[in-house]
């Protein structure tokens, strides 16, 4: 008995070359290709409906801390995160102003005043854990002067994010 093998000759669907296959189910030349396929294909569920459901369910599981704690314990991992940091705050330019700024003395000496002046959450009240907030955040284009500065403890300040909101002054 004779096995003929039959050889079929198709386009990759990524570069576009002609190449041969005896698999019918082979649409790529080679594994460079198949990598960008696979991103491709990757790409694409994640921004499906189905992906984001299973991003927002995994990004609610508390296991996700704990791995996520234990990954950034390695030094490898604390590494590639400085060296993120430090090439954003020399290519990107709104990263580069809040380091200068943050690193000047009159936006320390102003910070010093703010806390010792008003020494409480805008927001809630806490003592604890307190920072200075631009109500209009200087990625929008708010200025840092003292008309856009408030005092807000760590939580109340990441919670309200980017949004442009100007609490009362607390009652003394």
């Amino acid at each position: 008995m004779i096995v003929v093998k039959f050889m079929r000759k198709i386009f990759c669907k990524i570069c576009d070359i002609k190449f041969s296959t005896e698999s019918k189910f082979q649409l790529v030349c080679s594994d460079q290709c198949r990598s960008v396929s696979y991103k491709r294909s990757r790409d694409k569920y994640k921004k499906s409906e189905k992906g984001v459901a299973t991003a927002k369910r995994w990004n609610m599981n508390p296991k996700k801390k704990e791995i996520h704690k234990k990954h950034m314990d390695k030094p490898e991992a604390k590494a590639k995160a400085t060296a993120r940091i430090l090439r954003l705050t020399k290519t990107v330019p709104y990263y580069r102003q809040m380091k200068r700024l943050k690193d000047s003395k009159a936006y320390k000496e102003l910070r010093r005043e703010m806390l010792i002046k008003f020494g409480i959450c805008f927001n809630c009240h806490s003592e604890d854990d307190l920072t200075i907030d631009h109500i209009i955040p200087m990625s929008m284009g708010g200025a840092h002067e003292i008309d856009n500065l408030q005092v807000l403890c760590r939580s109340c300040n990441s919670r309200k994010k980017q949004d442009t909101i100007r609490y009362e002054l607390p009652k003394m």
